[in-house]
């Protein structure tokens, strides 16, 4: 089995779409929830919003119920551009579950968002130059990988450039520009290293640890009926930008500000 835990639902659901079209049996549900039979359980914490304190409270939660799940594979879902407080995240379940340390991959090559040189670019741009300086609750006012996630006060980071090998302890970063540095990453993964990132780490999981132990699983195909209702989990020009929607489409778009 499988366990993802998401610090907000759109990105509980995003990664759920991507494990349908795998074709596992996937679950979403919120924290607390008795677990059901499935292959793939995704959890959606509803977090990034919230308090230290709070946050801290429903991760202990967490790991409480995530002791009683034996031979569990656990993902960590975080967001993209690393907002809300990702690096706490991270430590309190290495802490609290007994990892040795955890690989962060927060790069989404498939969609422009890279990692070089320690600082973060989306199609060639610094972060903090994009519309996410902007952001209400946690505006990217840098691209430095080291200042995002030091926000909150001095964590213990690591920055793995591309070619090293993943260490053992604490939160190692990894930079990423591409399919393959992706794929190289996750090659390294193993027991003892926590995997923590967006949607493009998910994804070649899949692909290269449990897509093998089923080699007929079918892939699922979404075929579009209309009218079409599309969920937009951003209101982010630079995650809205990425939607190309055939003008022959009838499609309303729906902004989820709030949730």
């Amino acid at each position: 089995m499988m366990v993802v835990v998401a610090d907000d639902f759109s990105g509980a659901a995003e990664l759920a779409g991507i494990a349908w079209q795998y074709g596992f049996e996937t679950v979403v549900q919120t924290h607390g929830e008795e677990i059901p039979p499935c292959e793939i359980l995704i959890i959606d914490l509803n977090i990034r919003s919230k308090t230290i304190q709070a946050t801290d409270k429903i991760l202990h939660q967490l790991t409480d119920q995530l002791k009683n799940i034996a031979s569990a594979f656990l993902y960590v879902k975080i967001d993209s551009v690393l907002r809300g407080h990702v690096a706490f995240i991270v430590e309190t379940l290495i802490q609290k579950l007994g990892y040795q340390g955890a690989l962060l991959l927060p790069a989404n090559p498939s969609i422009g968002r890279i990692i070089k040189n320690g600082h973060y670019f989306i199609d060639e741009i610094p972060l903090n130059k994009t519309d996410f300086a902007n952001d209400p609750e946690f505006p990217r006012l840098s691209s430095d990988l080291h200042s995002l996630l030091n926000e909150e006060g001095d964590h213990s980071l690591t920055l793995l450039k591309m070619n090293r090998k993943v260490l053992g302890k604490g939160i190692q970063l990894a930079e990423c520009q591409s399919q393959t540095d992706l794929e190289g990453w996750t090659d390294q993964l193993r027991p003892g290293i926590l995997p923590v990132g967006a949607s493009d780490f998910f994804d070649q999981i899949l692909k290269s640890k449990f897509a093998a132990i089923r080699p007929n699983y079918p892939k699922n195909n979404f075929q579009h009926q209309f009218p079409l209702l599309w969920l937009v989990g951003s209101v982010s020009q630079e995650s809205i930008k990425n939607i190309e929607v055939p003008e022959s489409w009838n499609v309303l778009l729906f902004f989820r500000i709030c949730c």
